[in-house]
Parts: structure tokens; C-alpha cells; sequence
């Protein structure tokens, strides 16, 4: 027979066999579209070396599988930093420092009031446009601070000087001419023995007032013809007036002094309604002993006044919260336990992925006598007959080994031609012997799985007490 005699018509349906396909000669080609899937390849069968680079683009990544320890130092920069989405959690306290402001970023707005006190302003930071009009009053002023030259022009005027302040030493020879005498300053103390001759006497100037005392007798004068005009200025002393006889109207307007006061004898019935304000006290007067017990109230405390060392230890109790007034970021590290949490408080969206394993269920996920914990996993394998071999053995991987190798084991596969039976068990995997009839011509196939038994043991978890 002669080379290639025998095509495709000469053979019958199903007469080749396994036997007759050399090792490797079916390629891709050879398969129909139905049986290129993935169910031909064993799972977990293509290992990294199979990928090319660049093959596993976003859409090959299952949602969540990408963790911290996928990713290599520094692989993370800005641009893969969604804006906003740093927050203060995720800043060390290292980081937390001026460093993080620009100079010049806090603005008027973002500063409390009282903020800013005297250990806040650098020396000589205040200037006279800082200060308000009238905001300088004596007690901000040192004693001899203020020379001739902070005086301005309008204020070097006689003013200045207190009464009887310039004695003979700051007077010059011949400093006090007529012009500097006041009328009537010059008196008889003032004159030397014999100065005053006739030629200094006026015509009809000499009055009573020049008589020697006794010259003139009250014998002489007629009753009443003394009047006002006729007593010189300071004639009457105390011991001319009757007791009680000088009234309110006598005393001319600003007259009294405090030099004409006595001692606490001014009370608050004396002070007018306007008189009565905060000035009268000076600043730090009023102490504790001075107040009355609850004479404080709230309306009388600035704001930011109360600080925690104001408050007694435990003073603040739940009366005195406002609703919402307590953030996550007021609780401590694992303060919150289970009996804080009302009841059917905590729902789904308090519960993160993956984060309910069967150890928390009241009840096991698959019923078994007994109401025993069961671990059910599931899948496919695919397999494949070599040559004219009768069975193949399927290794069947669990994505969770079991407790014990107790567990129950049901395989079947995908085709009538082909019988699956347990061989051995393993905790985390198991071998099926596939069989296949002798009269088959199919050579591959698809194992499915159900295996359920004991979880392997779990540590118990620590519960924290309360502290």
C-alpha cells in the first residue's frame, strides 16, 4: 500500500483510536471551538512562568485581590492618590507638626477669640497701628516712661506744672518783672522795712483793710453795714460760722475735694446710677471671698474660660453631653465593647467583606445530625486518557484542608462513558480513579465534586476585659 492511499472515506466512524495518534501530533487545530475552554487545563495549572509580561491588565483582577504586600516600596505615588482621600487617620504623629502649613495659610478667620496671648506675639510685633484709639489708658504706662519728647506742643503749657511746684531755685535773677505778678500777689511780708513811701500811695487808697487791728471798734460800725463786697477773700474761717449754718446751696459747684472728704464716709446710697459700674474697681480686685455662693452664672464666663483643669475628675456626666457631642476620635483603642452596642444595632453595612467566618454563625451553614460544624467546598477538574490507558488519576485540590481526612466525598463526571471512584484522602486533597469503557473512543473529560466534613480547629478568640 502505498504512502497516503489511505485518506479520510477509507475509514469507518469512531475506528480511530488513542492508539493510533502518535504522542503530540493533536494541535490546536485538531480541536473543535466547543473544546477550547477552560476546562481543558487543571486548575491551578498555569504558574507566573506561563503569563507573558503585561498579560493580567486590570479586568483579569478579581475586586479587593490586591494587598499591601503585592505591592513593591514605593510603587504608590501621587497620581494613584484619589483627591481627598488622605485623611488625618492616615498621618503618623511624626507628621503632625507646623511642617504640614504654609507660611502665611492661617488667616484671621481660623483663629479663636482670646487665641492669641501675650506668649503668642514675638517682641516688638506690636506697632501703634495694632493698638485701638483710647487703648492706652495709666496702667499701661511705667512710671518716668514718658519724656519732654512724647509731649506734643499743645500740651507744654502751665498745666503741666502742679500749683506751687516752681520754687525760688528754678527762678533766674530778675525773671519776675510787673508783668509776672499777679494783681494782689505782693503783700506786706513781701516789701522791705520803710519800701513803701508816699509817692507808692494813691489818692483814696487807703481803706479799712490798711487799718491796724483794734483800730477799728464794732462800736463804730452800724449793724448790717458789713456785706459780701466788703470781707476780703479768706476773711471767714470755721470759727466765724455757726454750727449747721453753711447748706448745700452755699457750696459752689465742684468745690469739694477729696481732702474735704473723711474716710468711708461716702456709701453707695451717695453714688448715682451712672457711677455705678466696673471702673470704680480696679482690675484682680474682686477675689473668691468676695463672691457669693452661685453668684456665678453662665452668662458671666467667656467663652473658652472653663478648661479641663477646671473640671473635677468624673464631673462630666451624660446629662451634660450634647447628642452626637462624641466622635470616633474621643474613643480609646478598643474601648468599645460588646455590651456598649444596642441591641440589633450592628447590620450589613457595618460588617466588612469576608469578615463573618462560620465560627461566628449560631448555626452551621450545612445541616448535619447533630447540628455538627460542616465545611462544604466544591468543583471541576478536567483529565485526560493517555494512549489506550483504561483510568487516569484526578487529583482534586481543596481550596481549605479539612479537620481530618473523615470527610465525604461525591465525584462524577461529564460524560456516560467514563465511571469515577475514590482512591485515596488526603486533608487537603483527594485522588479519583477515572475509568473508561472499552468500546469509547472519547479520551478526555470534566470531573465535578462535592466534598463536606470537619473545618480544621480554630484558635479560641481573647475577649478584653473593660478597663
Amino acid at each position: 500500500m502505498s504512502a497516503g492511499s489511505i485518506d479520510g472515506t477509507h475509514l469507518t466512524e469512531a475506528a480511530v483510536e488513542s492508539r493510533h495518534i502518535g504522542e503530540g501530533e493533536i494541535t490546536l487545530a485538531h480541536l473543535a471551538g466547543e473544546v477550547r475552554s477552560a476546562d481543558i487545563l487543571p486548575d491551578g495549572s498555569i504558574g507566573a512562568d506561563k503569563l507573558a509580561d503585561g498579560s493580567v491588565g486590570s479586568r483579569k483582577l478579581a475586586a479587593g485581590s490586591v494587598y499591601g504586600g503585592h505591592l513593591a516600596p514605593e510603587a504608590v505615588d501621587s497620581r494613584h492618590i484619589r483627591n481627598s482621600s488622605i485623611t488625618l487617620k492616615h498621618l503618623s504623629k511624626e507628621v503632625l507638626t507646623s511642617e504640614l502649613l504654609p507660611d502665611g495659610s492661617i488667616t484671621s478667620k481660623k483663629l479663636a477669640e482670646g487665641s492669641i496671648g501675650s506668649f503668642q506675639l514675638a517682641p516688638g510685633s506690636i506697632y501703634g497701628g495694632h493698638i485701638a484709639s483710647e487703648a492706652v489708658d495709666s496702667r499701661h504706662i511705667r512710671n518716668g516712661s514718658i519724656t519732654l519728647k512724647h509731649l506734643s506742643e499743645d500740651t507744654l503749657t502751665s498745666e503741666l506744672l502742679p500749683d506751687g511746684s516752681i520754687g525760688p531755685a528754678k527762678l533766674a535773677e530778675g525773671a519776675v518783672g510787673s508783668f509776672q505778678l499777679a494783681p494782689g500777689s505782693v503783700y506786706g511780708g513781701h516789701l522791705a522795712a520803710d519800701a513803701v513811701e508816699s509817692r507808692h500811695i494813691q489818692s483814696g487808697s487807703i481803706t479799712a483793710d490798711h487799718l491796724a487791728e483794734g483800730a477799728v471798734k464794732s462800736e463804730m460800725l452800724s449793724d448790717g453795714s458789713i456785706g459780701s463786697e466788703k470781707l476780703a477773700a479768706g476773711a471767714v474761717h470755721s470759727h466765724h460760722l455757726q454750727q449747721e449754718s453753711v447748706c448745700s446751696e452755699h457750696l459752689a459747684d465742684g468745690i469739694l475735694e477729696e481732702r474735704h472728704l473723711l474716710p468711708e464716709i461716702i456709701k453707695l446710697t451717695h453714688l448715682a446710677e451712672e457711677v455705678r459700674s466696673a471702673e470704680l474697681l480696679p482690675d484682680g480686685s474682686i477675689t473668691a471671698a468676695k463672691l457669693a455662693s452661685g453668684s456665678i452664672g453662665e452668662e458671666h464666663l467667656a467663652e473658652g474660660a472653663v478648661g479641663a483643669s477646671a473640671l473635677q475628675d468624673e464631673a462630666v456626666d451624660a446629662s451634660k453631653l450634647a447628642s452626637f457631642a462624641i466622635q470616633s476620635r474621643h474613643l480609646e483603642e478598643e474601648s468599645v465593647q460588646s455590651y456598649h452596642i444596642a441591641s440589633g444595632a450592628v447590620n450589613g453595612d457595618h460588617l466588612a467583606h469576608g469578615s463573618v467566618g462560620t465560627e461566628h454563625l449560631s448555626f452551621s451553614p450545612v445541616q448535619s445530625a447533630g447540628n455538627r460544624e460542616v465545611l462544604q467546598q466544591f468543583g471541576m477538574t478536567a483529565f485526560m486518557f493517555n494512549g489506550n490507558a483504561e483510568s487516569v488519576d484526578v487529583t482534586v485540590p481543596f481550596d481549605e484542608a479539612f479537620g481530618h481526612t473523615g470527610y465525604v466525598l461525591v465525584a462524577m463526571t461529564n460524560q456516560p462513558f467514563f465511571h469515577a471512584s475514590l482512591k485515596s484522602r488526603a486533608s487537603g486533597e483527594a485522588v479519583v480513579t477515572v475509568d473508561r469503557l472499552r468500546e469509547t473512543p472519547h479520551f478526555y473529560g470534566v470531573l465535578s465534586w462535592i466534598a463536606l466534613g470537619s473545618p480544621p480547629a480554630k484558635p479560641a478568640v481573647e475577649h478584653r476585659a473593660f478597663d
